[in-house]
């Protein structure tokens, strides 16, 4: 994948029974501030997988220094800190890069 290429991944964090709404509390920070500080990230939302009660993550960034930039910011690397800290994960996140085969990202 070249820098220059836009960058899309899912992030996918498995908690812990009983530890769910501290990991969405915990990842809800770094939403709040890709929202306001990351103008290079195109698409970062965060679901909830309704089977496994996995928290995955859509993310699009204009280019890899801004998909750089979004894991070096502070909020990021305390709330993934806090994670390992607190031993909230029951494996390691696992991060999926993707690229565009087909289809369409919205339809008006």
């Amino acid at each position: 994948m070249a820098e220059t290429e836009a960058v899309t991944l899912i992030a996918i964090l498995s908690p812990k029974p009983g530890k769910k709404e501290r990991v969405i509390e915990l990842m809800k920070k770094i939403v709040d501030g890709v929202m306001a500080n990351e103008m290079g990230a195109l698409q970062y939302e965060m679901f909830e997988d309704i089977n496994t009660q996995e928290i995955c993550f859509v993310e699009k960034y204009a280019d890899g220094a801004a998909q750089k930039l979004h894991e070096n910011t502070a909020y990021f690397t305390e709330s993934i800190g806090a994670l390992v800290k607190e031993d909230l994960l029951s494996k390691d996140y696992e991060l999926r890069f993707l690229k565009t085969t087909a289809g369409f990202h919205v339809r008006s």
